[in-house]
């Protein structure tokens, strides 16, 4: 067997989809630091396009899946289930690092174990698939990848509440507690609506509103969680 012909067929165990196109999956699984290596084509085009998709994708899982839920909680769960760390989990579960193409550094200092490659070569074939098979092809694979965590979280979510979520994550990297502010109560006096906002740092305010401050406070801090975690991605 060629080792086309094996990643053909991993693609087809572990994803559930057959590339008509094995091109792209190759070039989805090529890491830039190949380039050092005099090798030009990398997957950071597919990976942008891979995290766009994937995004779209999970929002339209949310959706269906939790018809009742609040814009604020799908983002909040969206982001669990999309950030780098849950992708990278994803990834060694597929053996993805077993695939990829790394520059000789890379590949000395562990880069098939990091989560980051492993998370963002995902999204890179997520691109791929798009590329190779439309739409439909995203969504079998994005249900075929991400239901087992959706499912996980529908179990947990409901025992925790988002100010508890946003502490734990902010203490965990030595960060300030948040700070809460009641800005307006509006409504009549048998509907009050009050309006919220949690400041993380002078960078991000995370907004929420509901029928009581408690309320309010959650979506506020799922808000500013999903901001932050948006931000270290990008960092």
């Amino acid at each position: 067997m060629t080792e086309t012909d094996a990643l053909a067929r991993w693609s087809k165990e572990a994803l559930d989809y057959a590339f008509g196109e094995i091109a792209l999956l190759q070039l989805a699984l090529t890491h830039r630091s190949v380039a050092q290596d005099g090798i030009l084509a990398h997957n950071e085009r597919l990976e942008f396009l891979g995290d766009a998709v994937l995004n779209l994708a999970v929002a339209q899982l949310l959706y269906h899946r939790f018809p009742e839920e609040m814009e604020g909680e799908m983002s909040h769960l969206r982001a669990m289930l999309v950030n780098t760390a849950a992708l990278g989990r994803i990834g060694e579960e597929l053996a993805l690092g077993e695939w990829l193409r790394l520059g000789r550094g890379e590949t000395r200092s562990g880069g098939r174990e990091k989560p980051s490659i492993l998370g963002n070569s995902l999204e890179a074939v997520l691109g791929a698939v798009f590329l190779d098979g439309g739409w439909s092809g995203v969504e079998q694979v994005t249900r075929r990848l991400l239901t087992p965590s959706l499912e996980r979280l529908v179990v947990e979510a409901p025992s925790r509440d988002g100010k508890t979520v946003l502490q734990e994550w902010l203490q965990a990297r030595g960060a300030a507690l948040p700070e809460y502010r009641l800005e307006e109560v509006g409504g009549m006096a048998h509907e009050r609506l009050f309006q919220v906002t949690c400041r993380v740092n002078p960078q991000v305010t995370g907004r929420g509103a509901g029928r009581t401050k408690r309320q309010a406070e959650q979506e506020a801090a799922r808000e500013a969680l999903r901001l932050l975690q948006e931000e270290s991605r990008t960092t």
